[in-house]
């Protein structure tokens, strides 16, 4: 009697029946994922397959199902209001380590918020972990203090607290003159605006506690220069 083979993922190998293997390649992802087929998969995936020739036991093949699960990344981008870095992340749960690039990465201690205020001329850079574990580091950003006119706007104005529940101030130590205040949404519509004559240990404030929470451009000029600085409502 003559035996015939007629399942495909069914071999005879030295007298005995061999099968094809099948298993579960099971991936979490911060981002696009480019997997063993080489296409490059960016959002959930559980039914790629790839087959392995010959990759299961007696020559058979190994035919392996992606199930891929595509995590948010972190946003690495930082907007630089020097003295002042500001994480452009503010997602939720997400959390923040500064860093010293100039000190091999060190990690520069109580430095967890999402502003860093640097306080000496160095390179600096905040490792940023979301609240699903994806982490990655931004790039590293130069502060030089050398190159601050103290009596300039971008050294003299101070935007606190920011991260803010809505009520924040513009404060100076040294410049003292009139200023336009104007704040703005992200897509430039105009939350408030004021002109304020600011002296020196002064402050202005503002009440954004009626707004949506996110993001705002505050713009503060006078006749000579301007300056914009990113603040977060939560």
């Amino acid at each position: 009697m003559t035996l015939y083979n007629t399942d495909p993922a069914t071999v005879w190998t030295s007298g005995l029946f061999s099968q094809d293997s099948q298993g579960t390649d099971v991936v979490s992802n911060c981002g696009p994922l480019t997997w063993i087929d080489g296409n490059t998969y960016s959002t959930d995936n559980n039914t790629a397959t790839y087959t392995i020739v010959g990759g299961a036991a007696g020559g058979c093949d190994s035919i392996v199902t992606l199930d891929l699960t595509v995590e948010t990344p972190v946003d690495t981008a930082v907007t630089a209001s020097l003295p002042d870095l500001i994480s452009n992340d503010n997602s939720a749960g997400v959390t923040y380590q500064w860093i010293d690039c100039g000190n091999g990465n060190a990690q520069i201690s109580g430095e967890t918020s999402q502003t860093f205020t640097a306080t000496t001329t160095g390179s600096y850079a905040v490792i940023v972990t979301g609240a699903n574990g994806c982490r990655d580091t931004s790039a590293c950003y130069p502060v030089n203090f050398t190159s601050l006119d103290e009596s300039s706007l971008e050294s003299a104005i101070v935007v606190a607290p920011n991260p803010t529940n809505g009520e924040f101030s513009i404060s100076t130590s040294t410049y003292v003159g009139e200023l336009n205040i104007e704040v703005m949404d992200l897509t430039g519509k105009l939350i408030y605006g004021s002109t304020e004559s600011l002296g020196a240990n002064s402050s202005a404030n503002i009440d954004l506690t009626d707004a949506a929470n996110g993001i705002y451009i505050v713009h503060v000029s006078n006749m000579n220069e301007a300056r914009s600085i990113r603040v977060v409502k939560k």
